[in-house]
């Protein structure tokens, strides 16, 4: 990439990873129970010490709160460098039916429409995984159906690798294997390469993104340490 192009797009990324945190710390504060609220205890969590507790109940809500942020992510960089982006948040809806329909990410980039959802870590068992596959081939043959897209490529996404795997190549597909073969799946490099159709950008996701990343997370995290401790 450009040195300019470079410098815009770290301001795209970094304005969404901002407003991401920003938004997930005042959802929590306004929540009406709390993380601490004993409404969200059950009997086997009743004894834990307090700063256990709430980190656990942090650890799953921020387990999510990361997979909407990468997506996200992903979306940005495919608005950047692809010809039309769809997202959960701007659905593709059906011309024919006006049927809307949820997709993680899926954009255009020379006469193909590509679908992909995105999944962190790709941890799946082997109902979820055949469950992607189905979704991902019923939304494909909507689009071809009704003549909205000629030709439609469909692929499952993984970021962030659950088993610390140096690189796609090391990946082991497990149990995502019942519902995808392994050229249907993109894993870390091979799906930023893939969405960006460039081979820098991934490198410049490592170190320039996560750790804005990260920043934030751990300022939200240490902030209401502070509020509930």
């Amino acid at each position: 990439m450009k040195p300019k192009d470079k410098k815009e797009l770290k301001k795209r990324l970094t304005t969404v990873v901002e407003r991401h945190w920003k938004n997930y710390f005042d959802g929590v504060l306004k929540r009406k129970r709390p993380l601490l609220s004993p409404s969200q205890t059950n009997f086997t969590m009743a004894g834990y010490p307090v700063d256990i507790y709430l980190m656990s109940r942090l650890g799953r809500s921020l387990d999510s709160s990361r997979g909407n942020l990468w997506e996200k992510i992903l979306v940005t960089l495919s608005n950047f460098f692809n010809e039309k982006t769809y997202s959960k948040v701007a659905d593709l809806k059906l011309k024919t039916t006006g049927k809307k329909w949820i997709i993680d990410l899926a954009f255009e980039r020379g006469g193909i429409t590509y679908l992909i959802e995105i999944k962190l870590g790709a941890n799946l068992d082997n109902k979820k995984a055949k469950s992607e596959a189905t979704a991902l081939k019923d939304r494909k043959d909507c689009l071809l159906d009704n003549n909205i897209a000629s030709e439609v490529k469909t692929y499952l996404g993984v970021v962030c690798l659950a088993n610390g795997e140096s690189s796609p190549v090391d990946w082991v597909m497990g149990r995502v294997s019942e519902g995808f073969e392994r050229s249907e799946v993109l894993v870390e490099r091979e799906l930023f390469d893939f969405v960006t159709n460039n081979t820098n950008v991934f490198d410049f996701i490592v170190n320039v993104v996560q750790p804005i990343v990260m920043k934030g997370e751990l300022d939200v995290i240490q902030t209401i340490k502070n509020k509930y401790l």
